[in-house]
């Protein structure tokens, strides 16, 4: 399969930041980097919309975001994972989220099997939801998956400015366990959709 995984944010833009100053664009990119490398090791072509610490249109944030998933469209993905990480005036806020966009379409088997395979791999983290329409994921009208037209997904890893949930996102070794769960998630996708 050929997967683009989006780091979100990227200089000048850092995105949510933590408490102790964890900046959302760096766990992004750590852990895009973690997932790259575990889809390679499946036999996968994962390709990252920023590999380094800037986005592409360091002046221009429309222009960077439309660039993401015309990146997709252009190499005909398999899929796009948006990764990011939440944040929330209030600090007890936690949770991991999936977003697709709203109404019922080709990504929402994507976000369901990550949302499931995230849940195995952390099974104490607590899940945000809206199941309204049959499925666990929440809705909303991102340009980065509106533009998409491969399926595309949003992944709030956890809010970075939760003390504890920003010391889960710091960890090297969830950086590994939550690109292994990713990767989890879009493999079961693609057995369910060739059936």
């Amino acid at each position: 399969m050929k997967i683009v995984i989006d780091p979100g944010h990227g200089a000048p833009d850092g995105g949510a930041v933590g408490p102790k100053g964890t900046r959302e664009a760096d766990i992004t990119l750590k852990v895009a980097h973690a997932l790259a490398k575990e889809l390679a090791a499946r036999g996968h072509i994962a390709s990252m919309t920023r590999s380094g610490n800037s986005r592409t249109f360091r002046n221009d944030r429309t222009a960077d975001l439309r660039s993401r998933p015309a990146f997709a469209n252009r190499i005909d993905a398999d899929c796009f994972i948006s990764l990011h990480c939440n944040g929330a005036a209030n600090p007890a806020a936690n949770g991991f989220e999936i977003y697709t966009t709203p109404g019922r379409d080709h990504s929402d088997p994507l976000a369901t099997a990550i949302f499931e395979a995230w849940g195995r791999m952390f099974p104490q983290q607590r899940k945000r939801t809206d199941t309204s329409d049959g499925d666990p994921d929440k809705e909303a009208n991102y340009l980065v998956l509106r533009e998409c037209r491969v399926p595309a997904v949003l992944v709030e890893m956890a809010f970075i400015t939760n003390p504890q949930e920003e010391a889960f996102l710091r960890s090297a070794a969830n950086h590994d366990a939550m690109a292994a769960a990713v990767a989890d998630g879009i493999e079961a996708w693609e057995r369910k959709r060739r059936g």
